[in-house]
């Protein structure tokens, strides 16, 4: 019961229960707690623990929407791996594992993440505390993050000889370092450089000849913007286009969100968005998810008045009904059903294989 102490006196601190998965105060308690979560939607957790949690006022959803989804799908495959090396006494899944062809797949995304730098740091040590061999596959995406880097250190040598990064794009000392530097540039100013790069070129002093100021800079430019909207418009719900007093903010903001949702955004961004009350579900998220609530809303009162869940697809009654029973049990066997949903069907003994009858209950 220490972890559930350490979460009492969380809420007594914070004033709630949503400990952040990568919680540096307190790792352990940060992952108990999601791990509580994922249990739950997966109706493992013991009703008993569940009564416990429930008495301190207990958030069973933690990050929103997809970006929930996408974490514990990433923990499922991560124990999968576990049990793997369990097994194999390795992590060299191959791509093409006829054995777990998805843990195949999922081994090397994991790979290609970290070798562009993109993969967070704490899936990194996650995976690192089962020795994870960093280096299995050489996709297509090593081989450029290595060609990528390679082309990093002669800049830096030609910053050591010349006193800057101004390398000319018909350079004759080196023509290939000329065209990598003029390409860097352009991917820069389409916004198609990835973080991790701009980062390193800016560290050794690189000049954007275009823009003048830093990725950061024209970051808190766009989130300065979008403090003013808000104050006008009340919200964050811009038009991707055609924003005449912000013609750039829509795109920025739809980009904030997918790498939010991509687990992409630095967490320091992701604070002062939240901030300001900053919506990462889109309106058509929004509204998609009021009208599933209405038709579980629905799916409770036929519950309450047939003692049971499994409506008939051509009910004719209440035919949306039927047809909205029917998808939830496709979307589920697809494995494309948020936990959050999971867990409201699951919370009135929700029937997934549609086989129970009033006569059985």
């Amino acid at each position: 019961m220490l972890r559930f102490q350490q979460l009492v006196a969380y809420k007594e601190q914070h004033q709630n229960t949503k400990v952040p998965y990568n919680y540096k105060e307190n790792p352990k308690l940060g992952r108990w707690a999601y791990q509580q979560r994922s249990l739950y939607n997966r109706g493992e957790l013991p009703s008993d623990r569940i009564d416990v949690l429930k008495s301190i006022g207990f958030v069973w959803v933690g990050i929103k929407g997809i970006a929930a989804t996408h974490q514990i799908k990433w923990m499922n495959m991560f124990q999968e791996l576990v049990a793997y090396k369990e097994q194999h006494q390795n992590t060299k899944v191959p791509f093409n594992s006829k054995e777990n062809p998805k843990l195949g797949r999922w081994v090397s995304q994991q790979r290609c993440s970290y070798s562009r730098g993109e993969l967070p740091s704490d899936r990194i040590d996650e995976l690192n505390k089962i020795d994870f061999v960093w280096v299995g596959i050489k996709g297509i995406a090593a081989i450029d993050q290595i060609k990528w880097m390679n082309m990093f250190q002669e800049l830096v040598a030609y910053k050591k000889q010349h006193q800057n990064t101004n390398v000319p794009a018909k350079c004759k000392e080196n023509p290939k370092l000329g065209r990598w530097v003029a390409e860097q540039g352009k991917q820069y100013r389409k916004d198609k450089l990835i973080l991790s790069r701009i980062d390193l070129l800016e560290s050794i002093g690189f000049v954007w000849k275009v823009r003048k100021k830093s990725y950061n800079e024209l970051w808190m430019e766009r989130f300065q913007e979008l403090v003013a909207y808000k104050k006008q418009h009340k919200n964050t719900y811009l038009p991707t286009h055609n924003d005449k007093e912000y013609p750039k903010l829509g795109s920025w903001v739809s980009k904030q969100r997918h790498h939010y949702k991509n687990d992409k955004l630095f967490p320091s961004r992701i604070d002062l968005l939240e901030s300001i009350g900053f919506e990462w579900d889109t309106v058509r998220e929004l509204t998609d998810q009021i009208k599933w609530m209405n038709m579980f809303q629905q799916l409770v009162a036929y519950k309450e008045q047939h003692q049971y869940t499994n409506v008939p697809c051509y009910f004719k009654e209440n035919p949306k009904l039927g047809r909205w029973v029917s998808s939830q049990r496709m979307y589920y066997r697809k494995d494309k059903l948020i936990p959050e949903r999971v867990a409201h069907l699951n919370s009135i003994h929700f029937d997934w294989d549609g086989t129970t009858t009033s006569k059985q209950r």
